[in-house]
């Protein structure tokens, strides 16, 4: 349990959320699926309530992934301990979930009301991941894609030490050029087209056709950690800054 004092509420909804967390324990926050990123259900006063790290869980609608953290929440209240690389058969009747850390960086964009509670990113969060009807995880040989969608992995896991917050699979080709692959210059520009989502990722300097190069998109994000941020960078976007290391800011082509 944290000692920390709740903050004030503003509106109906801070005091409903308030109100679920002194009658509960905790409140969950279900956010619907858009172009603007998956769907996902997260928890709200766990840490607060009993000191254990609050749990998210993509790809399930409200009510069922509401359903699912409640549970989670009822087994941590009862003394059971869920840690950062283990998996369970507990909480599925027919698959493994596996468990994983979230990286604070994805705080700011994912768990907002979070944050709010805690006046910061100071709370420690797990991700319960979910396989495919193969029981294979996001990180494993053979994964189905088509599961990057609606499922993103937001912590560190033996493959991908920044998680892999992209909608689509890391071998998907993306577009650069020699500049930022053999020269090492930095990534300042980042596009995806409009009609089929293809990424882009470019330099500073001018270049032409011939310095092309097609790439899968994990060695992108190999090469720059900070590509995190634009995992939800919706079709027809881009993300631009002057150095490395700046915010990036994105707007809408056209």
């Amino acid at each position: 349990m944290t000692t920390r004092p709740l903050p004030e509420p503003e509106d109906d909804n801070d005091r409903n959320i308030l109100g679920h967390i002194a009658r509960h324990g905790w409140s969950v926050i279900g956010i619907e699926a858009s172009d603007e990123g998956p769907g996902y259900c997260f928890s709200v006063g766990i840490y607060h309530t009993l000191g254990r790290p609050e749990v998210l869980i993509m790809g399930l609608n409200p009510r069922p992934g509401t359903a699912f953290i409640n549970d989670v929440g009822d087994r941590m209240r009862a003394g059971q301990k869920f840690e950062p690389g283990e998996r369970t058969q507990e909480l599925a009747a027919a698959y493994p979930t596996a468990i994983v850390g979230v990286d604070p960086r994805y705080y700011r964009e994912y768990v907002g009301y979070a944050r709010w509670l805690y006046r910061g990113s100071d709370f420690p969060m797990l991700q319960l991941v979910w396989p495919d009807k193969n029981g294979l995880f996001p990180w494993e040989p053979g994964y189905d894609a088509r599961f990057f969608e609606p499922q993103r992995v937001l912590g560190p896991t033996d493959r991908w030490p920044h998680g892999w917050p992209f909608p689509d699979p890391p071998n998907v080709a993306t577009f650069t050029t020699r500049q930022v692959v053999r020269e090492g210059r930095p990534i300042l520009s980042v596009s995806r087209d409009a009609d089929d989502g293809a990424w882009q990722f470019h330099g500073p300097g001018e270049w032409t056709e011939a310095d092309g190069l097609v790439v899968c998109l994990e060695e992108m994000f190999r090469r720059d950690a900070s590509l995190a941020e634009l995992g939800n960078l919706p079709r027809g976007w881009r993300a631009s800054r002057k150095d490395p290391g700046e915010a990036w800011l994105k707007t809408k082509d056209g």
